[in-house]
């Protein structure tokens, strides 16, 4: 997101590439702000979060984006969040 934000889109950076990054000050700002409507941990983590995050926005539905790198991480996290819902997934 702060790529995007500062006029520079890309990929998601690699896990070590997003831990070695240097923020700015207004950057870390930026991310600490943005972070406030994420969620993320174990499934159930998630589905608690999402369920509070509804309830805390009285959103009739939420959409969710897994910013991961790659994409098969990106498909499993969709996959435990419709496990942790019930939920069918392709096979």
């Amino acid at each position: 997101m702060v790529r995007l934000r500062t006029g520079r889109p890309g990929l998601i950076p690699t896990p070590e590439e997003a831990e070695a990054y240097d923020f700015s000050a207004p950057e870390r700002e930026f991310v600490d702000s943005w972070l406030g409507n994420v969620v993320h941990g174990t499934p159930d983590e998630v589905r608690s979060g999402l369920d509070d995050l509804q309830k805390r926005s009285g959103a009739d539905e939420l959409m969710i984006t897994a910013n991961a790198h790659g994409g098969d991480a990106r498909l499993r996290s969709y996959e435990l969040i419709a496990d942790a819902y019930g939920l069918p997934t392709t096979p």
